[in-house]
This record gives structure tokens, sequence and C-alpha cells, in this order.
């Protein structure tokens, strides 16, 4: 579960899943709820778990961070060079989704 913090719950409880969505309980509350889950419910070997397949996940992708940013960069100049709209601007907007969306697993 990824909190709006960018903080993340590993293997969250149903009582963290279900008030998705809902107004109450507030950010510092989940928060607390989060630190306390991991601290007292998780074991070790499930932390080492999720790491080992963290590391895993990037390990797989194509490319680094830095990489991803200058891909970024030369789409956005790609895309900002000419004012006339073709087929090819579509390639460089969902490229430029691809490489943002590999880029939040990183």
């Amino acid at each position: 579960l990824r909190l709006p913090t960018n903080g993340i719950v590993i293997r969250p409880p149903e009582s963290m899943t279900s008030i998705i969505g809902l107004a109450d309980p507030s950010l510092s509350v989940l928060m607390a709820s989060a630190q306390n889950h991991h601290q007292h419910t998780l074991s070790q070997k499930e932390l080492a778990i999720f790491v080992e397949s963290a590391q895993s996940l990037l390990s797989s992708l194509p490319t680094t961070i830095g990489e991803d940013m200058d891909i970024l960069r030369r789409l956005s100049a790609d895309d900002s060079s000419d004012e006339s709209s073709s087929p090819s601007d579509f390639v460089i907007v969902d490229t430029t989704s691809a490489v943002r969306f590999r880029l939040a697993f990183k």
C-alpha cells in the first residue's frame, strides 16, 4: 500500500486497506498505524522477502534513474521543438508516460 507521503505499507492488514478512499482517519493516524504494523507485525523474514523482491524488480528494469531522466529530457525537447501535430507526437506522449511509470518503481 503506497501512502500519499510516498511511504509504503508492506502487506497491509484489512483494517488499513478497508479505509482507502474514506475521509477518516487522518494521514498522521494512517502513518502511525503503518509504523506500528511494520514494527510489531512483520517478521524479519517477510521484510527480507520484500527487499529481495524489490531488488529483483529494480535489477530487471532496462535503465537507471539517470538514464530515464535523460530520456525524459530528450523527449521533452523533441515534443517542444515543433508546434504542428503529427502521429509521432502520440509516440512521444506514450513513451513519456511509460518512462514516468517505470520511474515510479525506482
